[in-house]
C-alpha cells in the first residue's frame, strides 16, 4: 500500500506516480525506513506479493538495494508476474549505480536482445568484481579466441572453488591452450578438487606423478586497456553512468587522460551531478602531468564564464600551457581571444601574432584569420594616406585602426600626424613615441625621423648620445638627411665647446693668470675660435703674460678676420697695424 501526501490517495502502487493526483511520490526518510521495515516483515512471513510492491516503491524512489530485489522477483516472478523487459529495466537503474551483482543479471537478461549490450555488461559486472560473472565471461572471451583473458577469468573463478572454472583451466594448463603447458599447474588445480567429475578422471590419471606447483595470483594482462576499451564501448553505447564510472575506475589507477574526460563530465554534469570544484581539481591533476588537453578544458571553462567568473588571465596561462605542451591550435584560440576583446582589451596586433604561431604550425584556420586581419589593416593604412590632405580627421582614423592592428608602417604616420598636426592636435610627446614604437618594431625608413626628435628636443630632451646613435645608423642606412644633421651636430658641439673654453680663458684673463688664459686661447686658434684668436692677438701686443711680438699680433687679428670676427676695436685695430707695416 501507498499514501500520497498531497491528495491523500491509499491504495495498491502502480508506478512512481499517484493515480490519483499524477504527482510523483516524493517519501521522505522516515516513510523509507517505514517502508524497509515492512519489507522485512513480509520477507520473514513469505508474503511476496506485499515485499515485491514494497520493493517496487523503493525501487522508484531510488533505493538500489530495492532496485536489484524488486528485478530479481520480476525476473523469477516472486511475489509478483514475471516480466524479463521490466526486470532488465530495474536491473539497469541498480547496474548503473555500481551495483555487479544486477550489471551481471542485466547482461544475462540482455543476450535475448543484444549480443553487443550482453558483452558489455557482463564486462561491466567483471570489472566490477562479480563472482558469478567470472566463469560467464571466461567462456565467452575462449569463444571468441582471446585465450590468455579467458584464462585470467578462469582463474578468478577457480579461487572461488567453482569447480568447471577449475576443471576447464587445469585442462588449458595440459593442453596449453592460452598460456605454455604446465603440468604442475593443471596438477595444483585438480589437487582443489576433492573428486574429480568423471569427463576429467583421464586427466587427472595422466597427472598422478606430476609435482603440484601453485601458480600464484591470476594476472590481467593489461586491465587499465580492458577498462579503456570498456569506457569507449560504454560513451558508444550511451551508458553515460557506467562510462562516467569507468573514467574514476582509470582515474584512480593514475590514467591522465582519464582523469581529464572525468573532471569534464563533472564540469557538464554527465552521469553525476554537476560538481565545477571537482571538475577543475581533476583537470588539474591531469595537466600537471603534461596532459595538453586537460589545459585546454580548463581554458575553455575560464573564458566561457558559464561554469565559473570568466578569468582571461587564467584561460590564457592554460591555453599557453596547453601551446607548449604541444597542443599548438591553442595559439588560435588565444588570438581569437584578442582579436575579439570580450574579456581581454582588443589587440588585434597580439591576435595576429597568435594567429602567425598557430599557422606556422600548420593550422589553416590561424593563417586565413591572419590573412585577413593583415589585408585589412593595409587596406586601411593605404586609405589613410590617401585621404590626408582631402580629410584629414579621417585620415587619422584609419591610420589609427592600422597602427592598432599592428600595421608597422602605420607607426610613423601616426607619428607624422601628431607631429604635423594632420586630422589631429599637434602633440610632440606622442610623435616621439611613435617614431620610437616604429624603429623598435623594425622600421628602417622611420629612424632619420626618431634621430631627430633626440637632435631637436621632438618630444623628448635634446641628447646628443643618443642623436648621434640613432642617426649613425640612418646613415649607413643612406640617409643624406641624417648625415647632414650629424654634421650639424658636431658643429653645434664644436662652437659650445670653444665657447665654455674662451668664457674660462677671459675668466683666468681678469684674474690675471695670462700664462694659464693663453694656452686655453691656443685651443681656439687651433679650432678656429675667431674671438678668442683676436684676443691671444691682444695678449701678444701687448706682452700680457708673453714677451710682447706685434708681428704674431697682427697676424692673429688678420686670422680672426678672415674668420669673420668683426668686433670694431678689432677692426680698428686692424686697420692701424695695417697702416704701420705700410709706412714702415
Amino acid at each position: 500500500m501507498i499514501h500520497c501526501n498531497k491528495c491523500g490517495y491509499v491504495g495498491a502502487y502502480y508506478g512512481p506516480k499517484c493515480p490519483s493526483c499524477k504527482e510523483a511520490f516524493n517519501l521522505t526518510p522516515e516513510e523509507i525506513e517505514e517502508k524497509i521495515i515492512e519489507i522485512e516483515k513480509a520477507e520473514e512471513s513469505k508474503q511476496y506479493e506485499l515485499a515485491a510492491e514494497g520493493h517496487h516503491v523503493l525501487a522508484d524512489a531510488g533505493r538500489t538495494e530495492s532496485q536489484k530485489k524488486y528485478a530479481a522477483m520480476l525476473e523469477k516472478g516472486d511475489g509478483v508476474a514475471r516480466d524479463l523487459d521490466a526486470a532488465m529495466e530495474y536491473y539497469y537503474m541498480a547496474a548503473e549505480k555500481n551495483d555487479a551483482m544486477s550489471a551481471y543479471r542485466y547482461s544475462r537478461l540482455a543476450e535475448r536482445t543484444s549480443d553487443k549490450a550482453a558483452f558489455f555488461w557482463l564486462n561491466y559486472a567483471a570489472a566490477l568484481g562479480c563472482v558469478e560473472s567470472y566463469p560467464a565471461l571466461a567462456e565467452k572471451l575462449a569463444r571468441n579466441g582471446e585465450d590468455e583473458l579467458a584464462n585470467y577469468y578462469y582463474a578468478l573463478s577457480a579461487a572461488y572453488d567453482v569447480t568447471d572454472s577449475i576443471v576447464t583451466l587445469a585442462k588449458r594448463y595440459y593442453n596449453g591452450i592460452g598460456t605454455e603447458q604446465n603440468l604442475p599447474y593443471a596438477k595444483w588445480y585438480m589437487d582443489k578438487l576433492i573428486l574429480p567429475p568423471i569427463h576429467a578422471i583421464k586427466m587427472a590419471y595422466k597427472l598422478r606423478s606430476v609435482k603440484a606447483e601453485d601458480p600464484g595470483v591470476p594476472r590481467h594482462p593489461d586491465f587499465d586497456k580492458m577498462l579503456r576499451r570498456l569506457a569507449i564501448r560504454a560513451q558508444d553505447y550511451g551508458y553515460i553512468k557506467a562510462y562516467h564510472n569507468l573514467c574514476k575506475m582509470l582515474s584512480d589507477r593514475d590514467d591522465m587522460q582519464a582523469r581529464m574526460i572525468l573532471g569534464m563530465l563533472y564540469a557538464e554534469g554527465t552521469g553525476c551531478n554537476r560538481d565545477i570544484d571537482t571538475a577543475l581539481a581533476l583537470l588539474s591533476s591531469s595537466a600537471s602531468h603534461g596532459n595538453a588537453e586537460a589545459y585546454r578544458h580548463m581554458g575553455d571553462i575560464f573564458v566561457s564564464g558559464k561554469l565559473v567568473k570568466a578569468d582571461a588571465d587564467k584561460a590564457l596561462e592554460c591555453y599557453k600551457a596547453a601551446a607548449e605542451l604541444g597542443m599548438t591550435n591553442a595559439y588560435e584560440t588565444m588570438g581569437d581571444i584578442y582579436r575579439l576583446g570580450e574579456i581581454v582589451p582588443r589587440d588585434v596586433a597580439r591576435a595576429i601574432e597568435l594567429y602567425d604561431i598557430g599557422a606556422k604550425e600548420g593550422h589553416s584556420g590561424a593563417r586565413e584569420k591572419s590573412e585577413t586581419l593583415k589585408a585589412k589593416r593595409e587596406e586601411l593604412y593605404n586609405v589613410g594616406l590617401a585621404m590626408r590632405s582631402s580629410t584629414p580627421e579621417q585620415s587619422f582614423r584609419a591610420l589609427a585602426i592600422s597602427s592598432s592592428m599592428g600595421y608597422i608602417p602605420a607607426y610613423k604616420e601616426m607619428a607624422r600626424s601628431f607631429l604635423h598636426g594632420y586630422g589631429v592636435k599637434k602633440n610632440r610627446t606622442q610623435a616621439y613615441l611613435w617614431f620610437e614604437k616604429a624603429v623598435k618594431s623594425g622600421d628602417d625608413e622611420a629612424i632619420y625621423e626618431y634621430g631627430l626628435c633626440f637632435s631637436r628636443g621632438i618630444g623628448t630632451a635634446f641628447n646628443f648620445d643618443n642623436a648621434t646613435r640613432v642617426l649613425s645608423v640612418a646613415v649607413r642606412l643612406g640617409s643624406a638627411e641624417a648625415k647632414a644633421e650629424i654634421e650639424r651636430l658636431m658643429e653645434n658641439k664644436r662652437r659650445h665647446m670653444l665657447k665654455k673654453v674662451y668664457s674660462k680663458a677671459m675668466t683666468l684673463i681678469h684674474k690675471k693668470d695670462f700664462k694659464e688664459a693663453e694656452k686655453l686661447l691656443r685651443i681656439c686658434l687651433r679650432l678656429g675660435h675667431g674671438k678668442g684668436i683676436y684676443t691671444l692677438g691682444c695678449l701678444n701686443e701687448f706682452g700680457l703674460g708673453i714677451p710682447t711680438n706685434r708681428e704674431i699680433a697682427f697676424r692673429l687679428y688678420e686670422t680672426a678676420f678672415e674668420l669673420k670676427f668683426r668686433d670694431p676695436r678689432a677692426v680698428y685695430k686692424l686697420r692701424i697695424l695695417r697702416m704701420a707695416r705700410t709706412y714702415s
